[in-house]
């Protein structure tokens, strides 16, 4: 595979959706959808449920809907991920995992990886993408590790909720006292136990998934910088380019430069 490539997205009217590019760090985020994932190895970790992954070899993921998840890389990105992402009810029930799995020291000439390149290399025929992801998920089922589901605890659900909203709206108005109206919560009560619960504070979880689609629309289209800004959420310009600065070194225009 090939350095910082940029990543690919494959966006077809089908129930499940190829992506591919280099690994990059992502907050912790659930998802109502699952996702597949398949990791070289690179300098950091995944994190699922609390479960750190340290991927020292070629690795797979199968991440259900509702479980908590991040990704943290050292340093600058030098390896690739190939994911698929599917609702829950799209594949065959029967066969389908009830907790997130792994599936690590993937063999790089086995069927496992010849299957999942094959999807990869063919998205848009839904009834071959939809086949061989059933018979990944068998794969991880016979050779994977269970992942211990999420344990609820204080305020957990209204993290999740949270969270969910923050990544469906984050180019809405959203601020601490907005989303606690939403959950019928004193804004006192989320700002504590979204600390306790996520280890950030809600408005810097916020402002890094803003910045992460800021990053990713800098790379993948030609919007300029204002229509960027106004795109994630943030309604001061300079307050954007101060933010941007402060978590990747350099400005919005010259990032762009440099990543293409």
């Amino acid at each position: 595979m090939n350095n910082h490539k940029i990543p690919t997205f494959h966006k077809t009217d089908s129930n499940i959706t190829t992506e591919s590019g280099s690994v990059r760090s992502f907050p912790i985020h659930i998802h109502s959808y699952c996702e597949m994932l398949l990791y070289e190895p690179f300098d950091g970790y995944i994190c699922i449920n609390d479960r750190v992954i340290i991927p020292e070899s070629l690795t797979s993921v199968l991440i259900i809907p509702g479980d908590f998840h991040e990704i943290v890389v050292n340093g600058t990105p030098d390896s690739e991920f190939m994911k698929l992402s599917f609702a829950s009810n799209t594949l065959d029930k029967a066969d389908f995992p009830k907790t997130s799995m792994l599936l690590k020291s993937i063999d790089r000439d086995s069927l496992f990886l010849k299957i999942y390149k094959e999807i990869m290399d063919n998205p848009f025929n839904e009834q071959l993408k939809k086949a061989l992801t059933q018979v990944l998920i068998c794969k991880i089922l016979q050779n994977g590790e269970i992942i211990v589901p999420n344990t609820p605890c204080n305020g957990s659900n209204y993290c999740a909720d949270a969270i969910r909203i923050i990544n469906e709206k984050y180019d809405d108005d959203l601020t601490l006292s907005s989303m606690a109206k939403l959950l019928s919560i004193t804004p006192q009560y989320l700002s504590s136990t979204f600390k306790s619960n996520i280890g950030i504070s809600f408005s810097n979880y916020l402002i890094a998934i803003r910045l992460r689609h800021s990053e990713k629309l800098l790379i993948e289209t030609d919007e300029s910088i204002t229509n960027i800004c106004d795109m994630c959420g943030y309604k001061n310009f300079s307050h954007f380019i101060r933010s941007f600065k402060k978590t990747y070194g350099i400005s919005p225009s010259l990032y762009r430069k440099v990543r293409r």
